[in-house]
C-alpha cells in the first residue's frame, strides 16, 4: 500500500494556514478486483493523515456537517497517492484554509 504510483496536490496553504477537507469523492474505472486505497499525506513525504478504501468497480463519497480532516502542518501542500494495485482512480477534494 505504500508503493506510490502518483502524487497529486491540494493547493499549498499560505503562511500560517492549514488545509481542511470537508468532502471528497473518489472512484475507479480499472479492471482490478482488489481494494485500493487513497492515502492523504501531510506534504509529499509526510505522514498519512487520512486513508480512504476504494472497492473494485466502485467508489466513495464522503461529506458531512463537520470537516473530514485537517492537515496538521501549516504552509504545506496536501498530497494524496493511490496504492500500486490500480491504474485509474479519480479524486475530487473540496475544503477551505484556516489559521485555527
Amino acid at each position: 500500500r505504500f508503493n506510490q504510483i502518483k502524487i497529486f496536490f491540494f493547493r499549498s496553504a499560505a503562511a500560517n494556514l492549514k488545509n481542511v477537507v470537508t468532502s471528497l469523492a473518489s472512484f475507479r474505472t480499472d479492471a482490478g478486483t482488489s481494494m485500493v486505497y487513497v492515502d492523504f499525506r501531510d506534504g509529499t513525504a509526510g505522514s498519512i493523515i487520512f486513508s480512504v478504501p476504494i472497492p473494485a468497480g466502485g467508489g466513495v463519497v464522503m461529506s458531512g456537517p463537520m470537516p473530514l480532516f485537517k492537515q496538521p502542518t501549516a504552509n504545506t501542500a496536501l498530497a494524496f497517492d493511490v496504492s500500486a494495485a490500480t491504474t485509474t482512480v479519480y479524486i475530487s477534494v473540496s475544503g477551505y484554509q484556516t489559521k485555527v
